[in-house]
């Protein structure tokens, strides 16, 4: 080895680490979401090998590399170069979300050892696996990818032709074509809760959120005519599988995503003619989905949830009819300008902020009506997504309560604290709370069903709060990096609706792996930055 000087000697370093990790990211953007071993049979397993094979052969080898170069530079330069690395490094200069993901991990790391099932706490074997073991590996990972890769769009597309042979995939078995097969061995009452390469239809509408998230930003930051065609050509394939995939956790993904893009959108008249397009092109994707669903019997799986509710009203046609004419006029009204319209300043964007607050306060006021107030009947037929009970959301208003009752009630000090060990809600409800459930549901739950309420009472409040520091201050990166990499917003809403629909689903090694990894690659440094 030539002798060389410090730069050339961290470059070596990060080069080979940064190939490593690129390496990393293609694999689960690309590969991961359609592995699949022996179709639904085992496909929670087999994701879970998959994923955390693949990154502890990463780490290891990062790990060889890192050391190879360690070597190297005490052989020929007197550990000189090292020495630099370690007095350099400094907690204050570690990004927020870095911060918050080392925390979250020593809160995961107390829980366990000092949880009464300290075996299924590590492995999380009593439930979906995500054990100690698998959230040192998101954390790990996630410290190491962010850190050494170089964000380039091009993942980002690889993660959307995944995704679009996934929907696909999903779409054709809406359809009851059965393409590859994967239900030949089910029978005949499951085929509608099973779907694509993601199994249960939960967890693949939780993929989808991703997808539409990136695709949908995406498309509003495209410049060129060939960028427009490729995200919106997603984002509509993205849009009939989230409602062809017939779970409701989906619209919560949808309301984050049409929610949050104004405040980048409106900022532009082409941002604004764009975000027009999305939605009344997802309005009209909801007409025809259900012109389908009505009109084909049973050749189609039959939907129920909010669509089946949209597909009833009357004003659907009003609202497609409406929203692509206020489409039409916006471009027309730049046609007609004598000079283009470029910027729009702030004021589109302190109005739809006024317009989220107002509709923020009347959902507020719904929910506290239909509840508090005891006037639930009066919501016709959306009262059963207002009014909270047992049965609300497939029981999972039981699950809840029972959850911050075992909580309130049956924890100790330390548990109330540190939680009652990583992946053991199965444990709890076995030991608290099985005959109730048995006899309400016959099915003993081993989740939440609500990542959050699931990290509550598993690794405790400041588990949870960590966790969602790292969602947050990953959202600000990546936000505060836009204008010099502004396609870093595909990862910041597939992150954002991912983690809105997160709030009605479960955390599991099938699609978090993809979130996590996106959650990386947004936060990684681009090539466009110094």
């Amino acid at each position: 080895m030539k002798e060389t000087n410090t730069t050339a000697w961290f470059q070596s370093l990060e080069k080979a680490l940064g190939k490593l990790a690129a390496i990393a990211a293609v694999v689960i953007l690309l590969i991961f979401p359609l592995y699949v071993r022996d179709f639904y049979f085992d496909i929670l397993n087999a994701k879970y090998q998959f994923y955390y094979i693949t990154m502890l052969a990463v780490l290891i080898i990062a790990f060889i590399i890192f050391v190879f170069h360690v070597i190297q530079d005490f052989r020929y330069e007197d550990g000189k170069n090292v020495k630099v690395m370690f007095r350099s490094f400094s907690i204050k200069k570690m990004p927020l979300s870095h911060s918050f993901a080392s925390i979250f991990l020593i809160v995961c790391i107390i829980s366990t050892l000092q949880s009464q099932y300290l075996y299924e706490s590590f492995w999380g074997n009593e439930g979906r696996y995500t054990g100690l073991f698998l959230l040192a590996i998101y954390v790990i990972t996630f410290l190491f990818i962010s850190r050494f890769l170089k964000l380039k769009k091009r993942y980002l597309n690889l993660f959307l032709v995944a995704g679009m042979l996934a929907c696909i995939f999903g779409i054709t078995d809406y359809f009851k074509l059965n393409l590859f097969h994967f239900k030949d061995e089910l029978v005949a009452a499951d085929w509608p809760v099973y779907t694509s390469t993601f199994g249960n239809i939960n967890t693949y509408n939780a993929y989808v959120a991703l997808v539409i998230g990136c695709c949908g930003a995406l498309f509003i930051d495209a410049e060129t005519k060939k960028e427009k065609i490729w995200y919106f050509i997603c984002y509509l394939i993205a849009s009939y599988s989230l409602i062809t995939g017939g779970s409701d956790n989906a619209y919560l993904a949808l309301l984050a995503l049409f929610g949050f893009l104004p405040f980048w959108a409106f900022r532009t008249w082409k941002g604004v003619e764009k975000y027009f397009v999305m939605l009344s092109s997802f309005a009209t994707i909801t007409y025809i989905a259900g012109l389908i669903h009505n009109h084909m019997g049973n050749r189609v799986e039959i939907l129920e949830g909010v669509f089946s509710v949209v597909i009833r009203s009357r004003l659907l046609v009003f609202a497609v009819a409406g929203l692509w004419l206020l489409t039409v006029i916006l471009y027309v009204i730049e046609a007609a300008a004598k000079e283009r319209i470029y910027k729009l300043g702030k004021l589109p964007v302190y109005i739809w902020t006024v317009l989220a607050a107002v509709i923020i306060l009347a959902v507020g006021y719904v929910l506290y009506d239909a509840n508090a107030g005891g006037h639930a009947d009066k919501y016709g037929s959306v009262q059963r997504y207002v009014h909270f009970d047992d049965d609300w959301g497939t029981q999972r208003g039981m699950v809840w309560r029972l959850a911050l009752d075992d909580y309130k009630n049956e924890f100790t000090w330390n548990e109330k604290v540190f939680g009652y060990g990583p992946e053991t809600f199965g444990i709890m409800t076995h030991q608290w709370n099985n005959d109730e459930t048995i006899a309400k549901t016959t099915v003993i739950y081993d989740n939440a069903h609500n990542e959050y309420l699931q990290y509550f009472v598993t690794i405790g409040p400041i588990g949870v709060l960590s966790y969602v520091g790292i969602l947050i201050c990953a959202c600000i990166e990546m936000n505060r990096r836009k204008e010099k990499s502004p396609y870093v917003l595909g990862c910041f809403f597939a992150v954002l609706c991912y983690a809105v629909q997160a709030t009605v689903n479960l955390c599991v090694p099938i699609v978090a792996p993809i979130m996590w990894m996106l959650m990386s690659v947004g936060t990684a440094q681009s090539e466009d930055e110094e």
